[in-house]
């Protein structure tokens, strides 16, 4: 502090407010301004000195008491700005995104205060209609939402929920892990507490998400957290595309490659620095490359995980009970001799009496054999095996030894006329 000069007893504190050329206007702390020397004295406007007030006070025009105080406000601003990290309240500092089957996206400043709310798709708009948001905590526009969704998707009694957290000003000092990790156990919270007999049946994801995953998620009009689901997925060998993913839910790609761990690898949680690695093999055509391999290698070794496991499942099932339905082939003394070669399969009424025969030829005929052997006779035996005598011969075509045929080489007639029978 400088000395006082000689022959002055009191000091004053003040706000310096204007810096001239050659003088200074403080503000005293009863409201007052004053006019002083600058000298060789060093300050900024905002800056608190202690100096000598004059003799006669400065009436100061209303218009500049105006501008001062103007003056006073930003420096506060500026100040308190910069001691809290550049970013004021109600700033966005991270978006949030929760996919249940609507796709919702929340944008929050550094103090976890919601400031905007926005679906991502039909699903998501109607989701949030009526769902007032400015000004409340994270928490409870997030209790709001999963109560609202209770009346569609998350009241079916499954379900797998994908939470992202992405930070999109640094300065702000926002964890976005810290976000996904509290909004995880809020949602895991509501299910026990709303399904308690069903919590088996619901699958929470949470995990922060670099900045350039939002973005193209943004570009290719999906949630950062379904962009993210994508990413893993082709990562896991899984054939889906992106618009597979705008007209279904994360929850059904899941039920569809036996749920969402075969996807999201326990062993490859997601994290932001393998979700930029999956982003920059996804530009480079890497990641389909190896989606491409990892599908030949399936089919090479007979294992077709995912989808094609749901219906190949699907598919065996269907085998299994065409198999149970379709009834054994009946052998010599089995109980579906009858009814297979009784009187329902006896061949064509015509050929009734070649079918007395056909029990002794082990059960091989049929109504088909009956016609075929009838051909046969016609070829082989001429006009003996025309219509006035094929139920005498019909029968003889049937002989595992040859047929009819075999039968007219034993006992061939010697005219084109038929036998007389006996």
């Amino acid at each position: 502090m400088r000395k006082l000069e000689k022959g002055r007893t009191s000091m004053n504190k003040g706000i310096v407010m204007e810096l001239g050329e050659h003088s200074i206007i403080v503000m005293n702390p009863q409201g007052r301004f004053d006019k002083i020397p600058r000298g060789t004295r060093s300050c900024e406007v905002g800056e608190e000195i202690i100096y000598t007030p004059a003799k006669r006070r400065l009436r100061i025009p209303q218009t500049a008491i105006v501008s001062g105080m103007v003056a006073a406000i930003v420096v506060c601003f500026v100040l308190v700005s910069t001691l809290t990290g550049g970013v004021a309240s109600g700033t966005v500092a991270a978006y949030v995104t929760i996919d249940i089957n609507p796709s919702v996206e929340i944008g929050i400043d550094k103090n976890e205060v919601v400031v905007d709310l926005h679906g991502l798709n039909s699903d998501g708009d109607q989701l949030i209609q009526g769902v007032t948001y400015k000004g409340k905590s994270l928490t409870i526009v997030t209790s709001d939402i999963l109560d609202k969704a209770e009346q569609g998707a998350l009241g079916k009694g499954e379900g797998d929920i994908v939470i992202s957290s992405t930070v999109v000003n640094e300065k702000a000092k926002v964890s976005d892990e810290e976000i996904a990790t509290k909004l995880k156990a809020q949602v895991a919270k509501h299910i026990e507490t709303s399904h308690p007999d069903q919590v088996s049946n619901y699958e929470v994801t949470a995990f922060a998400a670099p900045q350039a995953i939002r973005e193209q998620a943004q570009a290719s009009g999906v949630s950062a957290g379904k962009y993210a689901i994508y990413l893993n997925a082709v990562d896991s060998g899984v054939d889906v595309s992106l618009d597979d993913l705008k007209s279904t839910s994360i929850h059904q790609l899941a039920k569809e490659n036996s749920g969402i761990a075969s996807i999201v690898k326990p062993e490859k949680p997601i994290d932001k620095s393998s979700l930029q690695r999956l982003l920059d093999d996804e530009k480079s055509g890497k990641l389909s490359e190896k989606m491409r391999e990892t599908q030949e290698k399936r089919v090479a070794t007979g294992s077709t995980p995912g989808k094609n496991d749901s219906q190949n499942g699907k598919g065996n099932g269907g085998n299994a009970q065409g198999k149970a339905s379709v009834k054994p082939l009946p052998t010599l003394g089995n109980k579906w001799n009858e009814p297979t070669f009784g009187k329902g399969r006896e061949g064509d009424s015509r050929n009734n009496r070649g079918n007395d025969n056909d029990r002794n030829n082990n059960g091989n005929s049929s109504k088909d054999n009956g016609k075929d052997n009838g051909k046969d006779n016609n070829n082989r035996g001429g006009n003996v095996g025309d219509d006035r005598n094929d139920n005498r011969f019909g029968s003889a075509g049937n002989d595992d030894r040859g047929g009819r045929g075999r039968a007219e080489e034993t006992k061939k007639p010697s005219s084109t006329k038929a036998p007389t029978p006996t």
